[in-house]
């Protein structure tokens, strides 16, 4: 008892469970937000990509509606003639001049004759060399149907053999349809890189263009990850636009670029994203310490707390001063008169003040128990003329009876399974638990003789009672009841002072 009187285990194992609870509770919060802010970030770059891929589409627009202005006057100027003077030069010459970030001008006819500006020397190794024919910006441009601009990446001997942007499209005759050359325009690669560095990205990385064969166009920074390319390439119509790849631990975004075969691509390595994921977490980080360590004060003060209040309840009911540590020995002697103290009052509450009989709410308690008892007797008796000796000798003279035939009827019972009950007024009930009827009767012919030959000093005062009695047997107790209330209104008609049970009546 004292054991469990200890408060430490309980508020140890409260806190405990709290702090434990709270710690799942935060950690899925902080599981939430992680993946939140990590499925933000990552959206969030993906439309900086997607922006960037529509500001470079704009800007190789821009390149595209110049080189259609070009063609157009290319054709009505030349017909795309290429005659050997420097008429041609002369007028692309001033075309190029309009084109701020363009590294190189080239036109080149069927027969492999060209025009690039700048102007360079040619010898019989540079013609071969730089046989249009063989490029991919002369031949996209010649199978193209459809008379549409090719981007490409192109090198040049001339320019150090750089890969830049080519953005080439086929002069057309315009009678018979017949292809009659390619004007392409070389991007400075600067201006590429610009394009890629233009805007601050949401994640650090490196960006980069590619084709959708995996070819490599141009790179914000030196060379890729041939593994990276591919795999670009190979998801290029996959509905998710963003990829992990486990190899190279890093994440890529990937955007079209308008309409081109163009791919505009992001690597950012995964320690950088969950970085930033982690700052952004902090704060419930910082919410989950702060709250385990306010649990572990409040866990601290309460143990104090409850402590001292132990102690100043046993000193208030002890009313004198203890040591701590015996805060749960007075508590449980405390408590243990108190359930000595409540056991009085129930018992009290049960029995009849002037009798010391049991009460009719013990009888009715105790009839409820024994509903199912077969083997149960049931007597009510009544105190003769009761009214008269109230009016004639008073009502404490009444009382003082009252009390004697319950004495009588206690000294006489003698057994544990005889119980009386004052039931109402003058009435008291009898209660006979696994007794015959020849005995219950025997006992109250005995309580009654000894009622009838006791004197009292108040003159002419004699006192008798008259008693029904009735066995449960099958029937229920209030049907009991009902019988020997029934057979004690039989004695009181037949001349009072008697026993009914049924049979005969006794005098």
């Amino acid at each position: 008892m004292i054991r469990n009187l200890n408060f430490r285990r309980p508020i140890n194992t409260c806190f405990l469970i709290t702090a434990i609870v709270l710690s799942i509770a935060c950690a899925s919060v902080l599981a939430i937000q992680w993946h939140e802010v990590k499925t933000t970030s990552q959206r969030q770059n993906l439309r900086y990509l997607q922006n960037l891929a529509s500001y470079t589409e704009k800007y190789l627009a821009g390149y595209e509606s110049i080189l259609d202005e070009t063609i157009r006057q290319l054709a009505s100027h030349t017909q795309g003639k290429i005659r050997g003077d420097d008429v041609l030069r002369h007028w692309l010459f001033e075309r190029y001049n309009t084109m701020p970030d363009t590294r190189s001008l080239v036109y080149a006819d069927l027969e492999g004759r060209f025009v690039r500006l700048p102007n360079v020397v040619l010898n019989e190794h540079t013609q071969k060399e730089l046989d249009p024919r063989d490029k991919i910006w002369f031949t996209e441009a010649i199978r193209d149907d459809f008379d549409s601009t090719h981007y490409t990446s192109s090198r040049d001997i001339f320019d150090n053999g750089i890969s830049t942007l080519t953005l080439s499209k086929a002069l057309i005759n315009g009678e018979d349809g017949k292809k009659l050359g390619v004007l392409a325009v070389r991007l400075n690669r600067e201006s590429t890189t610009d394009i890629l560095s233009s805007a601050r990205s949401p994640l650090p990385g490196k960006k980069w263009i590619t084709d959708v064969n995996g070819k490599l166009i141009a790179s914000e920074d030196g060379a890729i990850n041939p593994l990276a390319l591919a795999e670009v390439a190979r998801r290029q119509n996959h509905p998710n636009p963003y990829f992990y790849l486990p190899d190279t631990d890093k994440w890529y975004f990937y955007s079209a670029i308008g309409d081109t075969d163009w791919i505009l691509v992001h690597e950012v390595h995964n320690r950088d994203l969950n970085s930033l994921v982690l700052t952004r977490s902090l704060n419930v980080i910082y919410c989950l310490i702060f709250a385990l360590l306010a649990l572990l004060v409040c866990w601290w003060m309460v143990r104090l707390s409850l402590n001292a209040l132990y102690i100043r309840i046993a000193n208030g009911i002890r009313n004198g001063s203890i040591e701590q540590k015996a805060a749960e020995v007075l508590l449980y002697e405390e408590i243990h008169n108190t359930s000595v103290q409540q056991e009085t009052i129930k018992n009290e509450a049960l029995t009849d003040g002037l009798t010391e009989l049991k009460n009719r709410r013990a009888f009715d308690n105790d009839i409820e128990f024994l509903q199912q008892s077969s083997d149960l007797r049931l007597a009510i008796v009544d105190i003769d003329n009761f009214k008269a000796i109230n009016d004639t000798y008073g009502h404490a003279v009444g009382d003082m009876v009252l009390k004697t035939v319950s004495d009588i009827g206690l000294r006489l019972r003698g057994l544990d399974n005889i119980t009386l009950y004052r039931y109402g007024g003058e009435e008291i009930a009898v209660l006979f638990q696994n007794m015959g009827m020849e005995e219950s009767r025997a006992f109250l012919e005995r309580w009654r003789v000894a009622c009838e030959q006791r004197r009292f000093r108040e003159a002419n005062l004699r006192v008798t009672f008259s008693g029904g009695i009735a066995t449960k047997g099958t029937m229920s107790v209030e049907d009991t009841l009902i019988q020997a209330d029934r057979r004690l209104y039989e004695a009181k008609h037949g001349g009072k002072n008697r026993i009914v049970d049924g049979a005969e009546a006794y005098a």
